[in-house]
């Protein structure tokens, strides 16, 4: 695949899961080491084959934090979840479901990223109410599985305490 003229790259992912007893928290990151000809970040790349250069000039379209489309999903997430940003695609959205179990009841979060933007950082983060301040959610477990040779499905367990939860994907650079 050629993405502006230069080879895709090959690269090396690397997963570090950090547990902290103390606070009952457990954080996986993501380590993306690239290897190749380019010089340019996933983000930047995938935006170079969806806008325009006035476009790209213009960060109220082509920005990380920008929605064009207004569909609720920022360019940086549409890059993650292989979404088009000038093009209502919120089937790509993130889906959450919740499991009864015996000792109450878990969250399924679930969603497709592409593997070209591996190195874009996620973070499922959590809060009751969205008055109070968003945190990083410790959760129980996750799986990875391909989907296809582009795409990846991620599973995450939150356990809960019953109490009300609103769950999202951050992702940064």
């Amino acid at each position: 695949m050629k993405v502006a003229g230069k080879n895709r790259l090959s690269s090396t992912r690397t997963f570090t899961l950090t547990v902290d007893a103390a606070s009952l928290s457990v954080a996986l990151r993501e380590k993306h080491e690239a290897k190749g000809d380019s010089t340019t970040d996933p983000y930047s790349e995938w935006a170079a084959g969806v806008f325009t250069p006035d476009q790209l000039a213009d960060a109220t379209i082509s920005g990380d934090d920008a929605d064009p489309d207004h569909d609720g999903l920022v360019n940086l997430l549409e890059c993650l979840l292989g979404g088009q940003p000038l093009a209502d695609d919120r089937d790509l959205l993130p889906t959450l479901s919740t499991t009864l179990i015996a000792s109450g009841r878990k969250l399924v979060f679930s969603y497709r990223r592409k593997l070209a933007a591996a190195g874009i950082t996620q973070v499922i983060e959590s809060t009751s109410d969205f008055a109070s301040p968003w945190t990083v959610v410790a959760y129980g477990e996750e799986s990875v599985a391909l989907v296809d040779a582009e795409t990846e499905q991620v599973t995450v367990t939150i356990p809960t305490s019953g109490a009300k939860a609103f769950v999202r994907l951050r992702a940064s650079r």
